[in-house]
């Protein structure tokens, strides 16, 4: 029955990859032909808003430039990603261990996540000056305070019975996190890895309009200041293309690579970034989805 159960989840799994990889295009390639038809049957002027062939091709055309300006977002996106995920585990691992640190922080870190960080991208410049530090900054900002809130959850989502049957087989507190809280996380890490991604991109081009001289954000800031509004496209275009490759190679790896009905893993996006798990006496701190 076991094997019946595993072959049917493989083949369910293999299914929904497949999904993945053959709708994306498929849609895409929907919108572009629709955008096409409005724009040349309503006779939308170029300077308005260009047609999908006209974006495509200066797209090609420009191909060096925007690279080159992609790369720039995109190591400034990363790295604050990268950081802030980082951080946010360790915060989330310290409230596991020390309950007064899970007292202390977590007002605080409920308050900070509901402020604009975006804006201090001006202030950041000063600090920081110009090109990818303060991008990086304003992304790992934007970035930490969510990823914090989800980990969190997920490193308190364990059933008090599971943790007792951990204590009463004389497992320490390290060993239940590394082998009970740590896997039962895993959900939770991609939940805040599809979420870090488009709010990294988000912030580091938004820093980028403020003080940079490369960026997707500084390619759009120029092509604006010279009403070139399908510059302004292309370059919006490649940044969301670039969040949706990498948001769908994180969907792909978690399909591929994480063997749970999908069942838990929507569980854990039940989690909003607004939710944090409420601070129990004891270790068996436990957050319920």
């Amino acid at each position: 029955m076991g094997a019946d159960q595993g072959h049917a989840f493989s083949g369910s799994r293999e299914r929904r990859t497949g999904t993945l990889l053959g709708r994306g295009p498929l849609q895409a390639a929907s919108l572009l032909l629709l955008g096409e038809f409005l724009v040349r049957s309503l006779h939308i002027r170029p300077s308005i808003l260009p047609s999908p062939s006209r974006l495509l091709l200066e797209i090609w055309r420009q191909a060096p430039e925007l690279l080159h300006h992609a790369s720039a977002t995109a190591t400034a996106s990363l790295a604050g990603m990268v950081l802030a995920l980082a951080a946010g585990f360790v915060y989330a691992a310290m409230t596991v261990f020390s309950n007064r640190a899970d007292e202390i922080s977590g007002p605080v870190i409920s308050v900070l996540q509901r402020i604009p960080w975006i804006v201090l991208a001006p202030l950041l410049v000063v600090w920081l000056g110009f090109g990818k530090p303060p991008a990086a900054a304003v992304a790992f900002l934007m970035c930490f305070f969510p990823c914090a809130v989800l980990l969190k959850a997920g490193l308190h989502s364990m059933p008090v019975e599971a943790l007792e049957i951990a204590d009463s087989m004389g497992a320490d507190r390290a060993a239940i996190f590394r082998k009970i809280r740590l896997p039962a996380c895993i959900p939770y890490i991609t939940i805040a890895l599809k979420l870090s991604v488009s709010v990294s991109f988000a912030g580091a081009a938004a820093a980028e309009f403020v003080g940079s001289d490369a960026g997707i954000g500084y390619l759009m800031q120029y092509s604006g200041a010279r009403a070139d509004t399908t510059g302004v496209l292309a370059a919006l275009s490649l940044l969301v293309f670039m969040v949706l490759l990498l948001h769908s190679g994180i969907l792909l790896g978690e399909r591929l690579c994480i063997h749970w009905p999908a069942d838990i893993r929507l569980s854990a996006s039940s989690h909003t970034p607004d939710r944090s798990c409420p601070a129990d006496s004891g270790r068996e701190s436990t957050c319920q989805p």
